[in-house]
Formats: C-alpha cells, sequence, structure tokens
C-alpha cells in the first residue's frame, strides 16, 4: 500500500464528480478516504473514529470537518450527472449520497 498509488486512486475516484477542488470539503474528504484505506476500522465509525483522527491531526474541531465534507458532497450531488451518481452508489434518484456512504464506497472500492 504505497501513499503515492492511494493518493494517484483517490485523486482519480475523486475525479469522476465535480467537485469545487478548492473547497475544504474536498481537502477533509480526500483526508477522510486515505486513512480510510489505510486502516478500514476508521470508517466503522465516522464520527468518533475517522472524523477524530482528522481533528488531532490538523487541530481542528471535527464538527466542521464533517460540516465542511457534508457540504462538498451536497454540492457535487447538485453538480454530477445524476445518472452517474446513481451507478455508481447503487441508490435510487431520490436518495442522497451521504458522507459514510460515499467514503465508505471509494474505500472499499480500493480493495476490489
Amino acid at each position: 500500500m504505497n501513499e503515492n498509488d492511494i493518493n494517484n486512486y483517490i485523486d482519480a475516484e475523486l475525479n469522476k464528480f465535480k467537485f469545487n477542488k478548492t473547497s475544504l470539503g474536498y481537502k477533509y474528504l480526500k483526508i477522510a478516504i486515505k486513512y480510510g484505506i489505510q486502516d478500514e476500522l476508521l470508517i466503522e465509525n465516522l464520527n468518533n473514529r475517522l472524523y477524530n483522527k482528522i481533528e488531532k491531526e490538523l487541530m481542528i474541531d471535527k464538527k466542521k470537518i464533517k460540516w465542511n465534507i457534508e457540504k462538498s458532497i451536497e454540492t457535487m450531488f447538485i453538480n454530477t450527472d445524476i445518472k452517474y451518481i446513481t451507478h455508481y452508489f447503487y441508490i435510487e434518484e431520490k436518495e442522497r449520497v451521504t458522507p459514510k456512504m460515499f467514503i465508505t464506497t471509494i474505500v472499499e472500492n480500493y480493495f476490489k
């Protein structure tokens, strides 16, 4: 599990969606996915495990981390073709992609 390979994978997966790449949420999302790949136990509980780890490293309140990730995913949902989103996440058109769903799916796809 080479860090460069992980970063390339994350960039390739996130490029499939229309994110604002300059947003804090995008930055935190990339970090969250990277940590999830490095330790899958972290994605079992985003709030108490994954966001805590990011909070400790970046010294930013985990509520802000969570909020920024949620907003980034909401914006992506609006800007990305719904057919692609429903196909990628195996959801119905009326369903929303949650941070848990988004992060978990990308982490799990890494190991396929």
